[in-house]
């Protein structure tokens, strides 16, 4: 299934959101206070990531700018461009004439990417929606998981698309790893 033709998500901020979470692996309330603007297609030099190490430029992949969070200041994360361009889509029919709004964390005024009648994104849309919407569709049980694989259930979906080709975070293709890798248990018991 192509990764644009998510079922059930027709709206293109919705979409974004998803996308964002499932590549990314950001937190709900760092996808929730992106700005207006967040990606770039071209690498910068001055581009770090959330370790304050620069990032690498690669043809392939476009830059998620997070917003200054509890741990650290603004950064940088690769994302493919299917992501960019779900975020150019919803920027284009973003409604354009909503006001700022005071970020809890700068104390700025913001435009947010996931703003809507001068409304931020609800702080359960992604935890209550989306994401049970992707465990779903993964076929991850929600009643009996881990938090970590709650957290990556839709990297357990798609991610096989992009980390075949290397795409996404390191922390997103470690989460990968963790998933491919038998638990502790298998290890101990086949004597490796």
């Amino acid at each position: 299934m192509p990764i644009l033709a998510l079922p059930n998500i027709p709206w293109p901020d919705s979409r974004a959101a998803a996308l964002i979470w499932v590549t990314a692996a950001r937190r709900s309330d760092e996808i929730r206070r992106l700005n207006v603007g967040c990606v770039r297609r071209e690498w910068a030099p001055e581009m770090r990531d959330e370790h304050g190490v620069p990032i690498e430029p690669a043809e392939e992949l476009c830059y998620l700018r997070i917003p200054t969070n509890k741990m650290r200041g603004e950064f940088y994360v690769p994302v493919p461009a299917y992501v960019a361009d779900a975020i150019e889509v919803w920027e284009s029919v973003r409604p354009p004439n909503q006001g700022t709004l005071l970020d809890r964390k700068t104390h700025k005024p913001t435009q947010y990417l996931f703003q809507y009648r001068n409304d931020l994104l609800g702080e359960k849309f992604l935890n209550g929606s989306v994401i049970p919407l992707l465990c779903k569709l993964a076929g991850v049980s929600q009643t009996d998981v881990r938090p970590a694989d709650y957290l990556a259930s839709g990297t357990r979906y798609y991610g096989h698309l992009d980390a075949q080709n290397g795409h996404g975070s390191s922390r997103y293709r470690q989460t990968l790893r963790t998933y491919r890798s038998p638990p502790v248990e298998a290890q101990v018991s086949s004597g490796r």
